[in-house]
């Protein structure tokens, strides 16, 4: 077993999450700039997994039960795609330590924070937004910082890019924004919310402000990005404005079915619609089969790019995409 030997770090972890393509990304990329903050390049997506499956370890005061629990957060595939292959380390005093899951997990963000020469760790999940209470009981002194931006932009970058159904994506929309609202409210002190076009409209003021929620000093480096071609396919070297293409994007009539969808939920996060009332929700039967058809889509477009021996893995990808929906879009009201 690779071993390391580091301080252990700030308790006080940062999430960064909000609905797909609402500027996490954008934000993560600042905040690492900052001397005492590392974000951690890959979203782990599974930390509520591990949440929910902790029961199944035992007793974790159990040497042998807490180091399984080690050895299995460890071996999240992308925390060992961004190790280089190789599975991060454990920490030589682990036995010591908190037995519980979140020590686990700040042990091994702490391996990666210490080789920036940094203590303070931000992970970036979007979709950790539905989780924000869960996170909170495994890191009582973790920050959430929740991204929001107009649902139909957010609708139309998914169509654009992947061809997602656009009633779809704003359904998702204003589901995760009442939910991030719901739980994060219940932590005033921990749990801050942005909007995209403010940060990207006024960068210097929203920063200052992130950087006082945080509890550390502003720097001015946290206005630039660092990975932009990587992650997000900008040119830019900077905060800039990409606000309301959608006015742009959709005819009168796709644009009237969003709003009478997530008019209500748009108005009261200052957006203008022509449906400031409307609140509809589809019938859960056409939300799997938009959940499908968007699913059999992605699976389609990623058979298209494999070689031909790779090919044979369409069929499995559909049949992932079905169990999603079952095990997903079924459970939601």
């Amino acid at each position: 077993m690779t071993q390391h030997n580091s301080p252990q770090i700030d308790p006080h972890p940062i999430f960064i999450l909000g609905m797909n393509g609402s500027g996490t990304t954008m934000l993560l990329d600042c905040l690492n700039n900052h001397p005492e903050l590392y974000g951690f390049r890959g979203e782990t997506r599974v930390i509520p997994h591990f949440i929910s499956k902790l029961p199944s370890y035992g007793d974790i005061n159990n040497d042998d039960n807490f180091l399984k629990l080690w050895n299995d957060f460890r071996s999240v595939p992308i925390l060992v795609s961004c190790n280089d292959g190789t599975l991060p380390p454990i920490p030589d005093d682990w036995h010591k330590r908190k037995r519980c899951l979140g020590s686990v997990i700040d042990g091994i963000f702490e391996y990666f924070s210490s080789l920036d020469g940094k203590r303070r760790w931000c992970e970036k999940t979007p979709m950790h937004a539905l989780h924000i209470s869960a996170l909170a009981r495994v890191f009582p002194g973790a920050k959430f910082i929740h991204m929001i931006r107009d649902g139909r932009d957010c609708a139309a970058s998914f169509h654009r890019r992947w061809g997602y159904n656009i009633k779809r994506t704003i359904c998702r929309w204003k589901e995760v924004i009442l939910v991030a609202q719901t739980q994060g409210n219940e932590l005033p002190t921990q749990y801050m919310e942005l909007r995209y076009e403010d940060l990207t409209e006024q960068p210097d003021i929203w920063m200052r402000r992130i950087c006082i929620f945080l509890n550390i000093e502003f720097n001015e480096k946290v206005l630039y990005l660092s990975r932009n071609q990587e992650f997000s396919g900008s040119t830019h070297k900077s905060i800039t404005p990409n606000n309301a293409k959608w006015k742009k994007y959709y005819s009168q009539h796709t644009l009237a079915a969003l709003d009478n969808i997530a008019g209500k939920q748009l108005d009261a996060l200052g957006y203008p619609t022509g449906q400031p009332l409307a609140d509809h929700n589809p019938s859960k039967v056409f939300r799997i089969f938009w959940a499908l058809q968007d699913n059999i889509r992605a699976a389609i477009k990623k058979f298209q790019k494999e070689d031909k021996h790779t090919k044979y893995n369409f069929w499995a990808q559909v049949i992932a995409a079905l169990r999603q929906i079952l095990t997903s879009t079924l459970r939601r009201p």
